[in-house]
């Protein structure tokens, strides 16, 4: 969206929607927030099922903390350096 403001003339004022399009946009963001709800939704109960999983035995917590680690220090920095 900055994009767009920097490349519109100083003087130009922004087009207004149409009411179809501020309802479609308005159904769109719906779409939007109801997917990003399920996936965080979906990593807070695996989060969860690992937490539990963890707290059965100390080689399982153990096993978790490793896969932590692996995870911040190897596959994040990978995909930072990317």
């Amino acid at each position: 969206t900055s994009l767009v403001v920097l490349a519109l003339p100083l003087g130009a004022a922004p087009e207004k929607l149409s009411a179809l399009d501020a309802q479609l946009l308005l159904e769109r963001l719906k779409e939007l927030r109801e997917g990003s709800e399920e996936r965080v939704a979906a990593r807070y109960k695996t989060a969860h099922d690992a937490f539990r999983s963890a707290i059965q035995t100390d080689a399982a917590a153990h096993d978790l903390y490793l896969s932590c680690v692996e995870k911040v220090q190897f596959e994040d920095q990978k995909k930072k350096a990317s």
